[in-house]
């Protein structure tokens, strides 16, 4: 069973760590007349989608960066054990405690043909 939060329109912060508190939190949604936010697939991103901002504590143990995302915010990653990412952007920056401990040692990262391989070398 989807549990999902519903952000009102109107929010215009989202505290770093916020949706990492329950693993019973699959998916996050807010209104496409949001100013500064947006979903997809159950993830928060800025509303032009280059930062990913948030995904859920119970969203699954594998996730996929995609297109334009170019950064991944402060605890982004909170409270997830990821087993893999599948990244088909050019994230050029990520936040030191985005990921858990586990998830940096454990999580398997697979790029896209499309992603610059020797940049993002340096970043994950």
């Amino acid at each position: 069973m989807e549990h999902t939060a519903y952000l009102p329109n109107t929010t215009d912060t989202v505290p770093a760590g916020s949706l990492s508190h329950s693993d019973q939190l699959t998916s996050v949604s807010i209104g496409e007349s949001s100013t500064y936010f947006s979903t997809e697939n159950g993830i928060l991103y800025t509303k032009d989608k280059t930062t990913l901002v948030a995904v859920p504590a119970g969203y699954g143990d594998a996730v996929v960066i995609n297109e334009p995302t170019t950064t991944i915010a402060s605890l982004a990653f909170a409270n997830m054990t990821l087993k893999s990412i599948i990244v088909r952007s050019d994230v050029t920056s990520i936040n030191p405690d985005s990921f858990t401990d586990a998830t940096k040692a454990d999580a398997v990262v697979v790029f896209s043909d499309s992603v610059n391989k020797d940049a993002a070398k340096d970043i994950w």
